[in-house]
């Protein structure tokens, strides 16, 4: 509850609840402390406000919190910190979903579509797909007139459910009541939702049409994230329908726009996109790097949420090269994750994929190897996860075609580290831009002058630039 009390007498109050045990700090949202208050005090408290008649305007305040709140994150849910934005949303979502009720219950149907509009993405992700869905449903099928702004949030988060859901015929047909019910404003953004909608069904033809409709209408628009995300839609059905050259473009379109507006969730979807096109061309070296390169890119701005889609992509890639022990050692840290985070696959055509590879992977291993390899996995923390997951298949093999000439040629991961020599890099920075340890850069390092027979870090730099080492 949120109530409009002056700064110094909240503190006061604060600390009169928390000295007598009636109130916990838990930690913090942002900036902001966090308290848990005991639900019988609660309760208490409660009826004692509805004996006055503030108890409507107490919870009009809190309903405007919740309000303000979830528009504050909307943008910065797609954004490098989305973990933690996820994080400061899971901390306060009873209060958030208390509010959304309360404003639903009694018709103030504005405030209930900022809060549901803005919360979308974090149930999209955090599961709670059909009761977000059910909200947003019942909100849109009122009879206001909803600010323009916050049509294409209420009317795509909906959509969005629904495909997460696997509704196909509810998504077009969120698209086309859009377009029947705002279509005489000839507002571009409206026009723009209602073929994201649509695009969003699984009918891969129609939904390949739309995304394109959208991506243009976005771009008239100027709204340049939203184009981004309709370029991604077109990239992915575009591969459904067989047109690798086609998807390829749309994704490359896709990364460019959305890495330039700084949308790192967007951008790493449209990665994966121009990665799969090259998986499915049979180019699974550049397919790897690509992988590797998101994941890179992911980690370094912490978001632990698509870090794991790439495990599972580089999991698929291990499996499919045969190797069974790096294959379990990713599902083992992959499984982690997932089970720290409260992430579980959602789609069945994952889980029985997911389950597949397992079954096939313990077969060729044996029980024994296999659960050596996984609980392997299973014990590393996430940037030790990541480490794995950046290692290259065959670090232990020899570069030949650049190496001749050397004794004992350099590992891969031993030139990936004199290319970060090269580049002017501390120990330090290799092991923050590489997600090793400080001691495995000085031992690699310490590797690499003993192989060039260079006496410093410059030396060997200037020995791989002249012998082509590096690229």
């Amino acid at each position: 509850m949120v109530l409009n009390i002056d700064e110094d007498h909240t503190l006061d109050i604060l600390q009169t609840l928390v000295d007598q045990s009636l109130l916990r700090l838990r930690g913090s949202v942002g900036d902001e402390p966090s308290f848990h208050m005991l639900t019988v005090v609660q309760q208490f408290g409660l009826e004692k406000l509805g004996e006055t008649d503030d108890l409507i305007q107490a919870h009009l305040d809190q309903a405007e919190w919740a309000a303000s709140f979830s528009e504050s994150l909307f943008h910065e849910q797609l954004a490098a910190n989305q973990h933690n934005v996820f994080w400061q949303i899971r901390h306060v979502h009873d209060s958030l979903r208390q509010a959304l009720l309360w404003s639903m219950e009694n018709d103030q149907w504005i405030l209930a579509a900022r809060i549901s509009g803005n919360l979308w993405q974090y149930w999209d992700i955090s599961g709670h797909l059909q009761q977000g869905r059910s909200w947003l449903r019942q909100i849109i099928e009122q009879d206001v007139e909803w600010p323009v702004e916050l049509v294409p949030r209420l009317f795509y988060g909906f959509a969005i459910l629904a495909g997460s859901e696997a509704d196909a015929h509810e998504n077009k047909q969120v698209g086309m009541a859009l377009l029947d019910r705002y279509g005489h404003l000839e507002d571009l953004r409206i026009q723009a939702t209602a073929m994201n909608a649509i695009a969003l069904c699984r009918d891969s033809q129609v939904a390949f049409e739309a995304a394109i409709e959208a991506m243009h209408l976005w771009e008239k628009a100027g709204e340049t994230i939203w184009h981004g995300l309709a370029a991604g839609l077109a990239g992915r059905w575009a591969r459904e329908l067989g047109d690798l050259h086609a998807s390829e473009l749309y994704s490359r379109r896709s990364w460019e726009a959305l890495s330039r507006a700084g949308h790192h969730w967007g951008a790493s979807l449209a990665r994966q996109g121009i990665a799969r096109v090259l998986h499915l061309q049979g180019d699974v070296d550049r397919a790897e790097e690509e992988y590797r390169a998101g994941l890179r890119e992911l980690a370094s701005l912490g978001d632990r949420i698509l870090v794991l889609r790439y495990f599972e992509f580089l999991l698929e890639i291990a499996f499919q090269r045969a190797n069974w022990e790096r294959t379990a050692q990713l599902a083992g840290a992959a499984s982690r994750q997932r089970t720290l985070m409260g992430y579980e696959l959602r789609y069945q055509k994952e889980a029985e994929a997911s389950l597949r590879l397992h079954e096939s992977t313990l077969q060729a291993m044996g029980p024994e190897r296999y659960q050596n390899a996984f609980n392997f996995g299973a014990s590393l923390s996430l940037n030790e996860s990541i480490e794995l997951a950046l290692g290259h298949e065959d670090d232990d093999q020899a570069r030949p075609d650049r190496q001749n000439d050397l004794v004992t040629p350099l590992t891969r991961r031993e030139t990936e580290v004199l290319g970060l020599i090269v580049a002017g890099k501390t120990d330090q920075e290799i092991a923050d831009e590489l997600f090793v340890s400080y001691r495995t850069v000085t031992t690699h390092v310490t590797h690499i002058l003993n192989k060039l027979d260079a006496d410093s870090r410059t030396e060997a730099a200037i020995i791989a630039l002249r012998n082509g080492l590096v690229v």
